[in-house]
């Protein structure tokens, strides 16, 4: 991702029936708009099971005139969803007047990689 950015940032976490599941999510964007100088432009959806989906934010967002989005999978791994689901998603809203930029998983990320590293080694 591109630091300063200002294309809209579109999480995207699985989903789950456990209540407990979708809290640490919503405090995870909690943390993200306390750190953002603009918090409005970060959003939480799930792949299932939760709303708002990633495909009705897609439409909602492209709607009110947003042109460029990241969609940053809090996936650990590259599977299903991420090989093939959330990029025909993408395919199904994304044309010139909408850009659709799809980042890599969580442990394709060095940085991250790195960071989590450090953490559990010490």
């Amino acid at each position: 991702m591109v630091k300063g950015s200002n294309a809209l940032k579109i999480y995207v976490a699985h989903g789950s029936r456990a209540t407990e599941w979708v809290k640490l999510f919503e405090d995870f964007l909690v943390e993200i708009h306390n750190a953002s100088t603009m918090p409005e432009n970060h959003i939480m959806t799930y792949m299932e099971l939760n709303h708002p989906s990633l495909d009705e934010t897609l439409l909602s967002v492209k709607e009110k005139g947003v042109r460029e989005v990241e969609v940053i999978p809090l996936f650990l791994a590259a599977g299903r969803h991420l090989k093939r689901d959330i990029p025909e998603i993408i395919s199904a809203h994304q044309d010139k007047t909408f850009q659709v930029k799809l980042l890599t998983s969580m442990l394709e990320d060095k940085r991250l990689v790195s960071r989590l590293a450090q953490h559990y080694a010490s």
